[in-house]
């Protein structure tokens, strides 16, 4: 959690916005780089934590490895968490403090 507080309160959500209007090649390969290295070290941290009976067992690794992704990029969004209105710091945090108590 402290990890995941460090990069959320240094990152700027407009470059993921920038670079997919922008910077298309760019968007692709971070799409690429998202769906095949990001998604497997979830799904990898989900196994680790069942091995360590950190997680529960009745849940596909798959789709909420997906879930916690989707999860990530809509707290980015605008259009769900208005800057004006949310702190993305606290959004995220919320969001995986919600999904690891859910993982228990």
């Amino acid at each position: 959690m402290n990890y995941m507080n460090a990069i959320f309160s240094q990152l700027n959500p407009n470059l993921f916005f920038d670079m997919q209007r922008y910077h298309p090649e760019a968007w692709k390969y971070f799409t690429k780089f998202k769906e095949e290295v990001i998604l497997e070290q979830v799904v990898a941290n989900l196994e680790k934590g069942r091995k360590e009976e950190l997680y529960r067992k009745d849940f596909s690794l798959k789709i909420l490895a997906r879930l916690r992704i989707e999860e990530i990029e809509m707290a980015m969004s605008p259009q769900y968490f208005s800057p004006n209105k949310y702190n993305l710091q606290e959004v995220q945090i919320q969001l995986l403090d919600h999904f690891t108590a859910f993982a228990h």
